[in-house]
């Protein structure tokens, strides 16, 4: 199997959310793709995959191990699945789910990254939300609401940056010290992948206009846009936004520091600009020949 048609498995922290992740990846390229025809592969009844993915049964140790020689993971890559496979069989109430909670991401290469659920983004879905967050790590910055405020070249207010520090230490992105001094718990932050949520695209949209904005008022020398239109095959959407997903934590791995002087925002377009065949066919013919 070509690794490029594999999610990245240290972006998830649930392995059934990863498996339906690589399913839906296959049958966006292959409409011929089942469960059936995936529990072929593995060898294992097809109701059982089933019971898994929908969370009625555990992963056990033989179906973990068949995953792991299908999706051909070794060294840390399997050990992070079957942690996470572990996780899922623990109950909260005995108190070790917050100890493999504490674990796990001491062996993950993105250790840094805070995964933010929908429910917990939507407090954080104004532009300048993740950018008060970070900017807590900015040398010689002035913590009050007013000072943060200052150094945004788009303007926002001290009491909107009194309310983003308030929902930043509810998600638990930001710790009050006790000399009254905020810290950042988690150096970087993501969502779940391509799932839809109004909030995350209204913060995509409010992020556009950033750019909008700094394509006129930004000199070039501080800033890069570059665009290519491609024409292209579908089916290769999945590898393409793999490729996209590792390029991004590439570039944060080599610009991201404790402590910086800037904030910058880094983000990549990949849409289509035209309809697919099929749909271009339920056009009425006067709006398609106007």
């Amino acid at each position: 199997m070509d690794r490029l048609d594999l999610p990245n498995i240290y972006h998830f922290i649930d392995h059934r959310a990863y498996l339906k992740a690589h399913f839906d990846s296959v049958r966006a390229r292959n409409r011929r793709w089942s469960l059936g025809a995936w529990a072929s592969k593995l060898k294992v009844p097809t109701a059982s995959l089933t019971r898994v993915l929908s969370g009625e049964r555990d992963l056990g140790p033989e179906m973990t191990e068949r995953l792991l020689g299908y999706f051909a993971f070794k060294g840390a890559e399997a050990e992070y699945f079957r942690d996470l496979v572990a996780l899922k069989r623990i109950d909260d109430r005995t108190g070790l789910c917050s100890a493999v909670l504490h674990y796990i991401p001491k062996k993950h290469p993105y250790h840094s990254l805070q995964e933010v659920n929908t429910e917990g983004f939507h407090l954080l879905s104004a532009w300048y939300a993740i950018p008060v967050w970070l900017s807590i790590r900015l040398r010689g910055l002035k913590q009050s609401p007013a000072h943060i405020a200052a150094r945004f070249r788009q303007a926002i207010t001290p009491a909107q940056v009194r309310r983003t520090i308030e929902n930043l230490i509810s998600v638990g992105l930001l710790a009050s010290e006790g000399d009254g001094r905020l810290k950042t718990i988690n150096g970087r932050m993501k969502t779940t992948n391509d799932i839809p949520s109004e909030a995350i695209k209204s913060y995509h949209t409010e992020m556009l206009a950033q750019a909008q904005n700094a394509i006129r008022e930004v000199p070039v020398e501080e800033r890069e846009f570059s665009a290519s239109v491609l024409v292209i095959n579908q089916s290769n959407l999945p590898k393409a936004k793999a490729l996209v997903r590792e390029f991004r934590e590439k570039m944060g791995e080599l610009l991201e520091e404790s402590e910086g002087d800037s904030l910058y925002q880094f983000q990549t377009q990949l849409f289509p600009l035209t309809r697919s065949e099929a749909k271009a066919d339920d056009v009425p013919s006067a709006l398609t020949t106007a």
